[in-house]
């Protein structure tokens, strides 16, 4: 087996909050699957965490990509060679549940 590092889309919607830069995914890139990457925000699994910081959520920036085809559990296709999301908190699955975007349960 060949291990591979994961290579983010090369054109990632942005926005404010999760939520936001998810529906963008969904609509401007017609993904069915999206995953978002805190860039600033108040979570400690931001790329620039200021949790703790009061108005920190005023602040986030967050950007979203497609699950690339093959990466996910009903997919046909093998996974491409720049492979797949990471299981990490770093990345939020726009449609998760427990690791989805956090205003889904934390606010």
């Amino acid at each position: 087996r060949v291990e591979t590092s994961f290579e983010e889309c090369a054109a990632p919607t942005e926005d404010v909050g999760c939520s936001e830069a998810c529906d963008d995914c969904f609509m401007n890139q017609g993904s069915r699957y999206c995953y978002a990457v805190c860039e600033k925000g108040c979570q400690t699994y931001c790329e620039q965490s200021t949790a703790g910081i009061p108005g920190c959520s005023q602040n986030e920036k967050w950007r979203a990509c497609p699950v690339p085809q093959g990466c996910m559990m009903n997919d046909q296709e093998d996974p491409p060679a720049g492979g797949c999301v990471p299981l990490n908190p770093t990345y939020r699955h726009c449609t998760g549940k427990s690791d989805g975007c956090p205003e889904n349960y934390l606010y």
